[in-house]
């Protein structure tokens, strides 16, 4: 199916889900940390992404974060909803999609969930069964909207496409898009492939700046829905070619996205927001509290970026 859509690109928020004290989704609270992200410079945003927290959602849930939050945006920037935990069918995650596009999605975002036999379980699953899996899925998924696609490739509850997979699926259209998180070797690879024909985002927090020097277009990030403008003015930096300036930004930015990455990023993010005057809750239970520590440690990387 032609795809026709609005260019997603640059650094782009991974928009969280505010929740009241109760657990209850709190879809006001959703309304203005958009509006916080988009005034801040967001040129796109990715909706019930995995620090979206999809994982303590359930579909109705889901349905009403992506259709409040594409309604309040209502195309002032790009959005892409996130199909990242609906269980292992197909059927499910077509149906989800066709709901997304409907509410008007410029994009999905979708992460594919592999069965990996129980004699494979501590090494890799055969190449030719990933091909099959992916090009099934992706090609269903293709097939049933009209919107592009991203590849949220990633080794966490799924197994990865490898960079050869991932131009297999971009010649046969299935994909236009890819979110890597499997490491910067891959990136490069891909990049390197079919850099021309895939948007290749980087999708890990503490990698950003050599994926934007190796030519990655854009940022799927949750230091993003921290620090938009630090995270927007790096981008550009690099695009415009002075790599000195952006570098330096970098190392001020980076020992945040190492914090983000610790164990604890959806809590942090969360307690950043209500720092800078955004209140979206804490994340839901079973994820751990904050200590003490971490929050101060928290408010004083603010007020070092020039935040706070």
């Amino acid at each position: 199916m032609a795809k026709t859509h609005k260019i997603l690109r640059g650094s782009c928020p991974l928009v969280l889900t505010p929740f009241k004290d109760n657990e209850d989704l709190d879809l006001d609270a959703l309304k203005a940390h958009i509006d916080w992200l988009i005034d801040k410079g967001a040129p796109g945003l990715f909706l019930a992404g995995s620090w979206g927290e999809y994982s303590q959602l359930n579909d109705d849930e889901r349905r009403q974060v992506f259709e409040t939050g594409l309604k309040h945006v209502a195309g002032r920037v790009p959005v892409f909803v996130g199909i990242c935990g609906l269980g292992q069918t197909t059927r499910a995650s077509v149906e989800f999609g066709r709901a997304a596009e409907g509410a008007g999605a410029d994009g999905l975002m979708v992460k594919q969930y592999l069965y990996i036999d129980a004699s494979e379980r501590h090494g890799k699953a055969p190449e030719a069964d990933i091909r099959e899996g992916l090009l099934e899925y992706f090609g269903a998924m293709s097939r049933a909207v009209r919107i592009p696609i991203m590849l949220y490739n990633s080794v966490w509850g799924t197994v990865a496409a490898s960079p050869e997979a991932q131009v297999e699926l971009t010649d046969r259209g299935y994909i236009q898009y890819v979110k890597e998180c499997t490491g910067i070797v891959t990136m490069q690879q891909t990049i390197g492939l079919v850099g021309d024909r895939l948007s290749v985002f980087n999708g890990m927090e503490d990698s950003a700046f050599p994926a934007f020097v190796l030519g990655s277009t854009g940022w799927c990030s949750g230091t993003a829905a921290v620090i938009p403008e630090l995270c927007i003015k790096l981008f550009d930096l690099v695009q415009e070619g002075r790599i000195k300036e952006a570098r330096d930004l970098w190392l001020r930015i980076v020992p945040l996205t190492v914090f983000l990455e610790g164990g604890k990023g959806i809590q942090l993010m969360k307690y950043a927001s209500k720092l800078q005057g955004i209140p979206i809750g804490t994340a839901r239970k079973s994820r751990a509290n904050l200590t003490p520590a971490e929050k101060q440690k928290m408010e004083r990387m603010l007020k070092e970026l020039d935040v706070l």
